[in-house]
């Protein structure tokens, strides 16, 4: 039974073997069919390709190039000038650069002009009446960026690979690419100016009797033009300046690009901001002085300030060709600031001063507080021990002057006054050196008699409390006349 199970094993691997080599053979047999297959496609292929030649595209190619000068201007006569018309694309205008005065945009610069040499009868290449040439191989004028601010000065120079050639001579050439040209910028109205930026496109070697260059039209289509988020292209404009070298004269146009900057994101981010902080510091002086936090907040809008303009210095444009108004009005607005922190030191020290006043600051106190509208301080019942215990409540009795009073029989008599005492219906109670006799013997007798009398006393605490009075209304109308006065010179003059 064993035997019989391997000799049928032997059969089975014997036929499978042999099936292996048979399909092997067939696999090869039919790569090697395959293979010669693509060998006579690919030698039939070439075959072909000495067809080419019968190509019209190649045999006009060939016609043309025949004798042909690249550097030759293709005139038969060399007293023919060559036409050359030029039809200008705004694409973008990428960047108006303040500092290094540049404008950076994308133009479409078509020229077309007639080449005597390259026609042809379209007949005779089966209705062929067009070709694209590479401009290497044909002649192309020498149009020039005459303010140019880098080194691509040639039109040549730009990305434009091939032109098109029509069966009359007629070439189009197109080159386009990134053009960035000198432009003298007035930053004076920033951030609502207009500004004008020119581009002097100009024949570089050959005067108008051989090359007149002649712009026809400038377009902006919003087909093609792509905004920009800083600067509005309101219109493009060409006007012929023809200059003269060497007794010839040459063309040159310039194609002005008028721009008008767009104000909302300077306006919210530069002006209003820094007219609330300047309205600010106006406000520290109607914070009570008992508060304590005067000096804090104004210190802490200085502070503001300084790190708003900070911030301010990169976006505003870096030039001293010009100073802009708003600059200024920032400056002024800084200046302010500062000067409210030092009125703000200066108020403090007098609000917390201790003494009495005299009697010309009691007045100027007393006249000022009047016109400013602030209430006086309530009537007080003065007598002699009145005025001595006034000095014994500030602990300021040597400060307290004598005055010299006369008796009617000519004898002074020493009455102790309050230099902060005073009455708007008498003359100022201290005399020097005898004077105002009259009203001294009233005030005398008054005083000496213990009459009552219902006198008003203002302290350097009333002072000062009057004068931030004055400070907030002083920086108020200043800053809103510099405001009022920016807005005028920007929309105005502008």
């Amino acid at each position: 039974m064993n035997l019989i199970t391997n000799k049928a094993t032997v059969v089975f691997f014997s036929q499978f073997f042999t099936l292996a080599v048979i399909s092997r053979r067939t696999t090869s047999a039919t790569f090697v069919d395959a293979t010669n297959t693509n060998r006579s496609q690919l030698r039939h292929q070439t075959a072909s390709d000495d067809d080419i030649r019968d190509s019209n595209y190649y045999r006009l190619e060939e016609a043309l190039q025949k004798n042909y000068k690249p550097h030759v201007r293709p005139v038969r006569s060399h007293r023919t000038a060559t036409n050359v018309s030029l039809y200008i694309q705004v694409v973008a205008v990428h960047e108006v650069n303040e500092a290094y005065q540049t404008l950076r945009h994308s133009s479409w610069l078509s020229m077309t002009w007639i080449d005597e040499f390259l026609t042809w009868d379209p007949d005779d290449y089966d209705g062929l009446d067009a070709i694209e040439l590479p401009e290497r191989m044909i002649w192309t004028p020498t149009v020039s960026i005459g303010n140019s601010a880098v080194g691509e000065v040639f039109l040549q120079d730009s990305h434009a690979m091939f032109a098109i050639v029509s069966w009359d001579g007629r070439v189009t050439w197109v080159p386009i690419g990134v053009k960035e040209t000198l432009c003298s910028l007035d930053i004076t109205y920033y951030p609502f100016d207009s500004q004008t930026c020119t581009m002097v496109l100009g024949m570089w070697t050959s005067s108008e009797a051989e090359v007149f260059l002649t712009v026809l039209s400038t377009q902006l289509d919003p087909a093609y033009y792509v905004e920009n988020s800083e600067w509005r292209l309101t219109s493009v404009t060409e006007k012929s300046h023809p200059f003269m070298f060497h007794d010839r004269p040459y063309s040159k146009y310039h194609v002005s690009f008028h721009l008008e900057r767009r104000r909302l994101f300077h306006t919210l981010t530069l002006v209003v901001p820094n007219v609330l902080l300047a309205l600010l510091a106006g406000f520290v002086f109607l914070l009570p002085q008992e508060c304590g936090e005067k000096m804090s907040f104004s210190m802490s809008l200085l502070l503001a300030f300084a790190v708003n303009l900070s911030v301010l210095v990169t976006a505003m444009p870096r030039s001293s060709l010009q100073v802009s108004l708003l600059m200024t009005y920032l400056t002024s607005l800084s200046v302010t600031t500062a000067l409210s922190v030092v009125a703000t030191v200066c108020l403090l020290k007098l609000y917390h001063k201790v003494g009495v006043m005299g009697p010309k600051v009691t007045a100027f106190t007393f006249w000022m507080r009047r016109l400013c509208g602030v209430s006086q301080p309530n009537d007080v019942t003065l007598d002699t021990d009145d005025a001595q215990n006034h000095c014994n409540d500030h602990k300021l009795r040597h400060e307290c002057q004598t005055s010299s009073i006369l008796s009617p029989n000519g004898t002074q008599e020493n009455d102790i006054l309050s230099s902060e005492w005073m009455s708007p219906d008498v003359n100022v109670a201290i005399v020097n050196n005898g004077k105002s006799q009259t009203n001294n013997h009233m005030l005398r007798d008054k005083l000496l008699s213990g009459e009552p009398e219902r006198k008003a006393f203002l302290t350097w605490k009333d002072l000062a409390i009057t004068l931030d009075y004055i400070c907030f209304r002083v920086f108020v109308v200043v800053i809103v006349g510099m405001t009022s006065a920016l807005v005028v010179a920007l929309f105005v003059g502008k």
